[in-house]
Order: structure tokens, then sequence, then C-alpha cells
């Protein structure tokens, strides 16, 4: 990404292993600094436990909960901070756009590609792929 931060630090909440590390590469190649968790309690600890983050990737259904209270509680602590989720439950990206008070920001429908997860996570930082000013 040009014309965005560097060493941001993103919290990944994604109960699916492979998808877990596939997107941690991706992020950390990026030049940004990767929280994981794979739970909706251990998301919220790790939530609790940051001085900053700056993004949230989370996936809506987790094995112990809803994402929804995830995002809950990253938009109390971290208010400007955009929030990606990545979802493969059909209906997800519409029931968000009912819900504007969760202020996500994108939507990612599973599968997708690495190069969709790189745009969109240049794009949330405030940066375009390729050298384009994202004029916002």
């Amino acid at each position: 990404c040009l014309f965005t931060m560097k060493n941001a630090k993103i919290l990944l909440i994604e109960d699916e292993e492979v998808i877990r590390r596939l997107v941690g590469r991706l992020i950390s190649g990026m030049g940004h600094e990767l929280i994981l968790a794979g739970t909706v309690r251990d998301g919220l600890k790790k939530i609790a436990e940051s001085e900053s983050l700056q993004l949230l990737l989370t996936d809506i259904r987790l094995p112990d909960g809803n994402g929804r209270d995830l995002i809950r509680a990253f938009n109390q602590r971290f208010p400007l901070a955009p929030i990606i989720v990545i979802t493969g439950s059909f209906g997800i990206k519409e029931s968000l756009k009912e819900t504007p008070e969760l202020k996500v920001t994108q939507c990612l429908c599973k599968p997708f590609d690495l190069t969709e997860m790189e745009k969109t996570v240049c794009e949330a930082l405030g940066g375009l792929p390729g050298g384009q000013k994202n004029e916002r």
C-alpha cells in the first residue's frame, strides 16, 4: 500500500485456522503488527488489553458467540478505528447495513482472494494499492 500508515496494529479474529494463517501472513507481509484471536472470548480479552488498535478484522459467526459483541466492544474502546467483517454467512452484509451503529467499514464474503483483502485493508487504513491517493 502506498499513502497509508505502516506498522498499524491489527486485530484478526477468525476461528478457521487456514484463513487466520493466510490473512495473518498477508497482513504481516504488508508491514503491520498482527494480534490473533480465534474466539469471541479471546477477542474481547485482546481488545481490553490493547492500548491501541488501528483496525479490526473479524468473522461474525464464531464458535463461542456473535462477532457483533466484538464489534461493539471494539467501537467503544477504539471509536475511530475501521472494522472489516469477513464472513461466509449469507445475508450478513445486508444485516450489517441495517445496524449502522456497529460502524462496519467493509464486509468481505468468503471465499475472497488475498488481493481483495489487501486492497480492503489498504483502503481501511487510508490508502490505495498501486500509488493512487485515497481522497476521502
